[in-house]
């Protein structure tokens, strides 16, 4: 150490730099939030009320017969959000059901009902079915 430098961490070149930073929007709402565990439990069983009808009301539109026969598009596009948002596992059988539905009507399809074979709907179909 040369006789010029100091030991001690109270100047200011070894003290660390402060931010000015402006205070948040938010205040302190998160902090009231997380302390008081009765909103908490109530927001939870209600979410999970929610989550349970919701559930319901994917299974109902992946499971209907008509739009699968008339739309079959619409029913691989649905498939497919399901599956990019992950919560695919919820209604696994379900698209197997109407996968299988959509291969078997494939096979015996008319030209006319599946008019929308864009490059979007065939890469869509071979990547479901596959």
């Amino acid at each position: 150490m040369s006789s010029g430098e100091t030991t001690s961490s109270t100047t200011d070149e070894n003290r660390p730099m402060s931010a000015n930073f402006s205070p948040s929007i938010w205040g302190d709402y998160f902090m009231s939030c997380a302390s008081n565990p009765s909103i908490m439990e109530m927001d939870k069983s209600k979410a999970g009320e929610k989550m349970v009808e919701l559930k319901k009301e994917v299974k109902r539109n992946i499971v209907e017969v008509d739009d699968s026969v008339e739309n079959p598009s619409e029913k691989l596009k649905l498939i497919d959000a399901i599956q990019r948002l992950g919560v695919s596992y919820y209604f696994q059988e379900e698209i197997e059901v109407v996968l299988q539905q959509l291969h078997n009507n494939l096979h015996n399809y008319d030209d006319k009902k599946y008019d929308d074979d864009d490059l979007y709907i065939v890469a869509l179909r071979f990547r479901l079915l596959r």
